[in-house]
């Protein structure tokens, strides 16, 4: 969505060159300023293969690597080919959900997510997982995006992490 989230048409959204990031990104008018091409990327995303899915990373990846953007880490993956990988393992349908959910309300749908996404290319299997520490419990924003990442199929897991060894346990 690197096009539309920087399109250039939208009046007094980008006011100078270093901006990593839309002025209106994070507001309601996002979504209703570019209604119409995300919606038809939506629907191209939802009936898209694994090959249309890999063109489209490939497209962004050798255009814009390395360009600073508010929404991109690209050190978060070793290679292009990892990256197909992953979303040729998510799907269009499941990414077109979670795309939709977060364009009409970055705002308040960014925090929440799976800490870890888990995938095995050759079976198309993927997993979303939380970690939780001890002590430490799901927040509402957490649940939610679980339900939601559910409802588009996504198989989704909370791991609860116990303290092995720490400080309080003493040897006698």
């Amino acid at each position: 969505m690197w096009d539309i989230i920087f399109m250039d048409d939208i009046p007094d959204v980008f006011r100078n060159s270093y901006q990593t990031f839309p002025l209106d990104l994070y507001t309601d008018s996002f979504y209703e300023n570019r209604r119409d091409v995300i919606e038809a990327r939506l629907q191209q995303l939802h009936t898209a293969s694994s090959e249309t899915l890999a063109k489209l990373i490939a497209d962004i990846w050798t255009t814009q690597e390395g360009k600073a953007a508010a929404l991109v880490s690209w050190g978060r993956f070793i290679s292009l080919q990892q990256v197909q990988s992953l979303v040729s393992c998510l799907g269009g349908l499941f990414l077109s959900g979670v795309f939709r959910r977060l364009s009409k309300d970055l705002r308040h749908c960014r925090g929440g997510l799976p800490d870890l996404v888990v995938w095995r290319t050759h079976t198309n299997h993927f997993k979303l997982v939380e970690v939780k520490g001890p002590n430490d419990r799901l927040s509402h924003k957490q649940i939610i995006w679980l339900s939601e990442l559910k409802k588009l199929g996504a198989t989704v897991e909370v791991c609860h992490v116990q303290a092995v060894g720490g400080k309080s346990k003493r040897l006698s």
